[in-house]
């Protein structure tokens, strides 16, 4: 690889990186101004807690700080975004963090392995088409020219073999054959791919700009290094559409410092070098639009007081070409490994030749033949590959003409035996038709018994209908007292939970009114009268659940949720209080995060975790209770265990506990149906509740639930 192609690739790639994505706002602020800017953002992400506001704040930072101290800034972006469950936002954290010029290969491919773990939506696979073309600009940057050549070959040739029609998959085919393309001067096969590539890229929905940004930078950097103005003007006029969108999008969105100065003037710096493709208002508004820029913004004015480029372009297109000649020389000074270096000297060779300024004219040659030799050789070695390349294509099209042209020989010959079999059978259907005319006599005297028959199905029709209605009458009667048993039972229930909750409070009343030295005596009462009162409020809440259970109504609404925090809520909430001397432990099993989160309905999670805990804290009177949660990757489930050093459950009892009205004695306290509606809810939610055999005292108690895709992959991400 020689020098000039790989400065050339070099600030292509540069290039690519800083504007495929709007990875960061060159806001032009000094460092003092954006140092107070990112306080200011920290304090206030500090004093909020509301998680979208934090995303957005975190955006802030990320657009404030500059370009190579941006990682930790992405880090934290991601892990907001996860903390919002904001989805868009994490594939925009992801795409962001893969462009990074200078991420690691082992850090982009967790990138991508994080992207591709997620649900399967058009911004996901965006975004992992995304990172799959970062990692292959990547490999193209390492391999040396042979490697380079047999790599292309090998990807040409399964890229015509390949019939896919997934839209994401075919871009990044060809982005990944335009990334090895490019690195030589950019011919005929690569702009065929490019304008293929275009074609797809319109396809994608309005909303998904990361390919297209990645496509419009790449493109215009390639027609710019191979000396096609007209197609990299094309190219970046594509790119500002994306720019005018992107601003649109992130005002909206409340993006106080994405500002798109730097990238509109890098377009506008690549348009002014293609002139000889542009009308002369184009020229006019361009060269207006950087004035406007250098007067905003400082990294532009910087630039300009540097190189003088765009003052040159815009002198020589109005014919003052003395001072084209003195901006020009400054700018080939200053831009020697460019892209559009070689754009600059033929701008500079243009003035220098009108004004006849053979000084300048004889430096510009200087600068530019060297730079033409190369490109001569190396456009040279790249025809050779590429005609190396299109002459392989030749023969694989050939050999698949000659495949296809043998399925047709093979399609004829099957033809023709159809035929012969076609005859064969004609001959067969006259002997048939023979034959059923003889079988047509003995159908009309069937017939004739049909008629019969029918005459008898009718009456039988007839009986089956009023049958039927008798039945329909029965259905109503039943479903009648089925809905006045259920209002029996939420009434009665009402009604008993009602007196309940008067009891428990006027006693309270009660020892609040009376003397300090009768207290203690009657708090023991009180505690009787509030234990019982509790209890009677569990029985009423399980005939409730067991009552709803029995219906087809019951809803389920999925959500992201914490399981430390449906363990505790669940503890809280739990009416009955451990025995004096009984401990309880919450903890997270070995392997699983203090903090790990699953997917299913909350609410009906802890109402099986209560009734769970409510069960080992009544027949606990010594000892402790143990409640754990985990996630089984292998077996894909959430697991929830309450152990108990209670009596136990004999053996003959271990599936009985779990009917309806099923105690392990008659004085066992409670009416039978906790251990029910805890089975039956954990079913409806997928998963299961067993009791599991133990060797030493008291129960344990498991309850399953499956991780679903999106569950089991959120919860991963909110651990990277």
């Amino acid at each position: 690889m020689n020098t000039i192609r790989l400065k050339s690739l070099l600030a292509a790639v540069v290039l690519a990186l800083l504007t495929a994505l709007p990875a960061v706002a060159r806001h032009g602020l000094s460092d003092a101004r954006r140092a107070v800017l990112m306080d200011s953002v920290e304090r206030e992400l500090q004093r909020s807690s509301v998680p979208r506001d934090r995303l957005r704040l975190t955006y802030d930072l990320c657009d404030l700080c500059s370009y190579h101290d941006l990682n930790p800034y992405l880090e934290r972006l991601y892990k907001a975004a996860v903390a919002a469950r904001d989805t868009a936002a994490i594939f925009d954290a992801l795409r962001q963090r893969a462009n990074k010029f200078t991420l690691p290969d082992s850090t982009l491919n967790v990138v991508l392995k994080t992207a591709e773990m997620m649900p399967v939506t058009p911004d996901q696979k965006e975004t992992v088409t995304f990172i799959r073309l970062k990692l292959a600009e990547k490999a193209a940057r390492t391999l040396n020219d042979t490697l380079r050549a047999e790599k292309l070959h090998e990807l040409v040739m399964s890229f015509s073999d390949d019939k896919v029609v997934d839209i994401y998959r075919r871009i990044e085919m060809l982005g990944t054959l335009c990334t090895f393309l490019m690195r030589g001067t950019g011919g005929k096969l690569l702009f065929d791919y490019l304008n293929e590539m275009e074609e797809i890229i319109r396809r994608l929905p309005p909303e998904q700009y990361a390919l297209r940004s990645y496509f419009y930078t790449t493109a215009a950097n390639a027609a710019a290094a191979a000396l096609r103005p007209r197609e990299a003007v094309r190219y970046d006029r594509g790119l500002r559409k994306m720019m005018d969108f992107l601003e649109e999008k992130y005002r909206k969105a409340g993006h106080r410092f994405r500002i798109y100065d730097v990238y509109r003037y890098m377009s506008a710096r690549r348009m002014l070098a293609c002139y000889k493709a542009l009308m002369p208002k184009e020229i006019e508004d361009l060269y207006a639009m950087t004035e406007r820029l250098t007067a905003a913004n400082k990294d532009v004015a910087d630039d300009v007081a540097k190189n003088r480029f765009n003052e040159g372009i815009h002198a020589l297109a109005n014919g003052d070409y003395a001072l084209a000649v003195t901006c020009l020389s400054q700018a080939a000074a200053n831009m020697k490994g460019y892209i559009i270096e070689p754009l600059v000297l033929q701008a500079l060779i243009e003035a220098a030749t009108k004004t006849g300024d053979k000084q300048a004219l004889l430096a510009a040659y200087q600068q530019y033949v060297p730079l033409m030799e190369k490109r001569a050789a190396d456009l040279d070695e790249d025809r050779i590959l590429e005609y190396q390349i299109l002459h392989n294509l030749a023969e694989l099209r050939a050999a698949n003409t000659n495949l296809a042209a043998d399925i047709h020989r093979s399609e004829v010959s099957k033809r023709r035996a159809i035929v012969t079999v076609s005859v064969i059978g004609m001959a067969i259907l006259v002997i048939l038709l023979i034959w059923l005319m003889a079988a047509y006599a003995r159908a009309r005297r069937l017939l004739r018994r049909h008629d019969e028959l029918n005459k008898q199905l009718l009456t039988e029709r007839d009986n089956l209908k009023t049958a039927h209605a008798e039945l329909v009458s029965a259905r109503d009667a039943a479903r009648e007292a089925e809905r006045r048993t259920e209002d029996f039972v939420t009434t009665f229930s009402h009604e008993i939970s009602e007196p309940a909750n008067a009891i428990i409070g006027y006693s309270q009343l009660i020892i609040d009114s009376v003397e300090d030295s009768r207290r203690a005596v009657l708090e023991r009462f009180l505690k009787i009268v509030e234990l019982n009162g509790n209890f009677l409020k569990t029985m009423v809440c399980d005939v409730l659940d067991a009552a709803e259970l029995d219906t087809e109504h019951v809803v389920l609404r999925r959500l992201m949720f914490s399981m430390k925090e449906a363990v505790d809520y669940a503890v809280a909430s739990v009416s009955m209080h451990p025995h004096e001397g009984v401990t309880v432990e919450v903890r997270s099993m070995e392997g699983t995060p203090a903090d790990a989160m699953i997917e299913t309905d909350q609410s009906r999670c802890t109402q099986v975790l209560i009734n769970l805990i409510n069960n080992a804290y009544k027949f606990t009177h010594e000892g402790s209770v143990h409640i754990l949660y985990g996630v089984d990757r292998e077996a894909n489930r959430a697991m929830f265990v309450v152990e108990d050093t209670g009596p136990g459950i004999p053996a003959d009892k271990r599936e009985a506990v779990f009917n309806r009205f099923e105690k392990v004695s008659k004085s066992s306290p409670g009416v039978g149906l906790g251990l029910f509606v805890a089975r039956r809810v954990a079913r409806l939610l997928g998963g299961d509740v067993v009791l599991e055999n133990t060797s030493r005292r008291g129960s344990r108690f498991v309850f399953t639930l499956p991780l679903t895709a999106a569950g089991s992959d959120t919860a991963h991400l909110a651990h990277l």
